[in-house]
């Protein structure tokens, strides 16, 4: 009988009939393990999330963000600025805005410091445009959008959180 035994093979019984080995019974998946380790997995899984989305800081109730505006929004109004766009054969177009940004009042008086460099840096930004880039509404939201990070830029850590145009005249 020990000649008919090999590893992973099935015994006989003395009626012929088919016995599992101890080893083939061990390595059959048991469902009911299965089913067990995908809900402990499951469990681990929910908890880490639900971690991740309630959990954190014990200062705050869970799905609490806290961001620092800088204080009550307010508006400020920069100088008028006329500046020649990039010349489009023998013509030059001339754009003049009239800019208000707004700001959380704590940066206020930081750009009222830097708002020679604010100008300047508009008036050099304008410089660089084309009429056509300007023109329409999909041009005004496009300068709007420059014109911003170019104020940022010179205000920084400060910033504005959107400019208005007060008026917005090219030629």
């Amino acid at each position: 009988m020990a000649e008919d035994i090999q590893d992973g093979a099935e015994e006989t019984d003395e009626d012929g009939e088919c016995v599992e080995s101890d080893i083939t019974r061990w390595l059959r998946p048991k469902p009911l393990a299965i089913l067990a380790a995908a809900i402990v997995a499951l469990a681990i899984a929910a908890g880490g999330v639900s971690y991740l989305v309630w959990g954190g800081d014990e200062d705050e109730g869970p799905g609490t963000a806290t961001i620092d505006l800088g204080g009550p929004l307010v508006y400020r109004e920069l100088p008028e600025v006329l500046a020649d766009l990039q010349p489009e054969g023998p013509t030059t177009h001339h754009i003049k805005l009239q800019i208000v940004a707004e700001l959380p009042e704590d940066h206020v008086p930081l750009m009222a410091r830097h708002e020679i460099g604010v100008v300047d840096a508009v008036l050099a930004h304008l410089r660089t445009q084309r009429r056509d880039d300007l023109t329409g509404e999909a041009g005004a939201e496009r300068l709007r959008s420059n014109l911003l990070a170019v104020i940022n830029g010179e205000i920084a850590p400060a910033q504005a959180r959107t400019i208005l145009f007060k008026s917005y005249l090219m030629d």
